[in-house]
């Protein structure tokens, strides 16, 4: 009774005030020390059973044996043995136990079961299947144990095989098994490359898997398991298939915590903005609040940031309506009090820094009652990213609570690099090497990024050329730098260089050739590729595309196939291609297609009237127009007033 209330101290006192002790209340101590979070005693347990020389432990006590087995399990960090991850010091006791437990003849179905359970957890899938196999009969347990253990040891394919056998069984799978099946799928869907399907990446195959096992699943048990259909949920978020995982949400008899958070990070994940901000509004409005939710809407307000055009406040480009919203969040985080969880603390000085608010994000992290890394190298990258690069290796050097990880040396080449610091960049890629860190994909090709926008090209093609194995990200850095410079011959030499290792360029690698190409005049060579991106690179063209070949056609005085080019891709509320197209229009004094862009500038509801009417009255001023521009000065003067 004791130990079930938690009272190990008391259930101790009485047990040893027993005169006589059975194995009944041996077993009983044991799995209250199991239980309440001591299973070094629990073991101690069995140990004293076993020298007792009076008592035979049972299948009960090497139940009680191998549930603290499990918490000690919980608490191993696994080593890698052999390229696979395995908790040796458990493991080792839980073959003893196993023995003695096979010796006395105590391996019932529950002993096994556990036994199947306890392998899975040390990382010995091979032993737990031995052990499932050597069952003279398997329960639905036995079953969706065997299967959960693979699932945990990233044995996605196997779990699976094992669902189907269970299929083929007399044995009818339970929502846990389900649960196990579902999460192989989405484990699946994480290592496959997603196919474009309707204009949606889908990643089909783990989507048919996982619809195979939906199929199996009744409609009311969905509806009626929160922890079964937010699995569901779950799944079809990460094959990308966002209707069906609405669906099976909406379709639930009521939503928890687990459900909300899941399909809202699936929205996140997705790319799916609106939708996770106007879900977690639906959650709000229910009453229940998520850290976890929070820190996925925060970052949904960070990455629609990048989306938005920026208006310059107080000499800061800030993204005005993603910025209210995030604050709608923070008050929102503060009434329900977790805004004081590290998560959401770090995603509000994130989502401060990319609307451009750093008196907001610094304001943030001071709030914060401990920094750990992450809120540093959050802040750190912030000031960098908003031109405040000095701010930047201020705090860097700053920086007190815990050493800094690769994504803080990055954050701090990243406030090198639009600084030009190239002295402060150079004592901090040796730090790099003083920590080992130089092998790390994102540090290498920050490296790179940052030798080339201080426009050392030789330390860049050095640090290029050092590099065991040069990944995509890291070629990109360094086209991109000799595209920055206007060095158009090693762009396209390592363009070159880089198919011919077997990648495939991606939208950023696509579009530093395209600049490139843009600086240079060469405007057949540039249409060629911008033509071929999506059949011969898999690449479909992105408004940075279209702006960048708007720009190419517009510097060579092929103003008509500019215009022509806006107009047939539908992006005429564009202010960058409008602008290009006007600015290319005054290079080459075309009154014609000046007009037709600064008309277009004119309809847009989020433009910049004062620039687009300097463009335009230089073109009159050229033309000898000289009362058009008059009259145009005169009415954006009045519409200013």
């Amino acid at each position: 009774m004791y130990g079930k209330c938690n009272s190990m101290i008391d259930a101790r006192s009485i047990f040893d005030s027993m005169p006589r002790k059975d194995l009944v209340s041996w077993n009983s101590l044991a799995f209250g020390y199991a239980v309440n979070g001591e299973p070094g005693r629990a073991l101690e347990i069995l140990g004293a059973i076993q020298a007792s020389g009076t008592l035979q432990p049972n299948a009960r006590t090497f139940l009680a044996a191998l549930l603290a087995c499990s918490s000690l399990a919980d608490e191993e960090i696994a080593k890698l043995v052999d390229g696979k991850l395995f908790k040796s010091s458990c493991l080792e006791r839980t073959v003893a136990i196993h023995l003695d437990a096979g010796k006395r003849g105590c391996l019932d179905v529950y002993v096994s079961t556990s036994l199947v359970d306890l392998y899975a957890k040390c990382g010995s899938v091979v032993e737990a299947a031995r052990v499932f196999h050597r069952m003279p009969s398997h329960s639905v347990v036995s079953w969706s144990t065997l299967i959960q253990g693979y699932v945990e040891n990233h044995e996605n394919e196997v779990a699976l095989g094992y669902y189907e056998l269970m299929g083929d069984s007399r044995i009818p799978p339970d929502c846990r098994t389900h649960v196990a099946a579902l999460m192989a799928c989405s484990s699946l869907a994480l290592r496959e490359e997603g196919r474009e399907v309707d204009g949606k990446v889908v990643k089909t195959q783990a989507l048919e898997k996982g619809m195979a096992v939906h199929s199996r699943i009744d409609k009311l048990e969905c509806a009626s398991d929160v922890i079964l259909a937010s699995t569901v949920v779950h799944f079809y978020a990460k094959c990308g298939r966002l209707e069906d995982a609405g669906a099976v949400f909406e379709a639930m008899l009521r939503h928890d915590e687990i459900s909300w958070n899941t399909l809202i990070m699936g929205y996140v994940e997705n790319g799916k903005y609106d939708l996770a901000l106007e879900l977690f509004s639906r959650m709000r409005l229910e009453k229940c609040s998520s850290s976890r939710a929070t820190v996925a809407v925060l970052m949904a307000c960070a990455s629609l940031a990048a989306r938005e055009q920026g208006k310059e406040l107080d000499g800061m480009f800030v993204k005005a309506e993603c910025l209210q919203k995030g604050m709608e969040i923070h008050r929102e985080a503060v009434v329900s009090g977790c805004d004081s969880d590290g998560f959401v603390a770090s995603s509000l000085v994130d989502m401060y820094a990319k609307c451009g608010s750093m008196k907001d994000a610094r304001a943030a992290f001071d709030r914060m009652a401990y920094h750990d890394v992450v809120s540093w190298t959050t802040l750190i990258l912030g000031y960098a990213e908003n031109g405040l690069g000095e701010l930047a290796l201020d705090l860097f050097s700053q920086m007190t609570s815990g050493a800094p990880n690769h994504l803080t040396y990055v954050a701090a080449l990243v406030a090198c690099g639009n600084s030009s610091a190239l002295d402060s960049g150079r004592k901090i890629h040796s730090r790099i090497l003083r920590s080992g860190l130089e092998t790390e994909v994102v540090v290498e090709s920050s490296l790179v990024d940052f030798y080339c926008k201080c426009g050392s090209m030789d330390t860049a093609e050095s640090v290029f050329l050092s590099m065991q194995t040069k990944r995509l990200v890291t070629w990109s850095a360094l086209i991109a730098g000799y595209s920055r410079q206007g060095d158009t011959l090693p762009v396209f030499d390592h363009f070159r260089k880089l198919r011919d290792e077997g990648l495939q360029p991606n939208g950023i690698t696509v579009l530093s050739v395209l600049t490139a190409c843009s600086h240079a005049g060469l405007v057949d060579k540039g249409k060629k590729i911008f033509d071929s991106m999506l059949a011969e690179f898999g690449v479909k063209p992105e408004i940075d595309h279209y702006h960048c070949i708007i720009d190419l056609l517009s510097r060579a005085n092929r103003l008509e196939e500019a215009v022509e080019l806006v107009q047939s891709l539908r992006c005429e509320d564009s202010y960058l291609a409008w602008t290009t197209i006007l600015s290319g229009a005054c290079k080459w004094n075309n009154l014609q297609v000046g007009e037709k862009a600064f008309q277009s500038l004119m309809k847009l509801e989020d433009r910049d009237d004062d620039a687009a009417c300097v463009l335009m009255g230089n073109l009159y001023g050229r033309a000898g127009l000289w009362e058009r521009r008059a009259q145009l000065l005169e009415c954006n003067a009045k519409r200013k007033n």
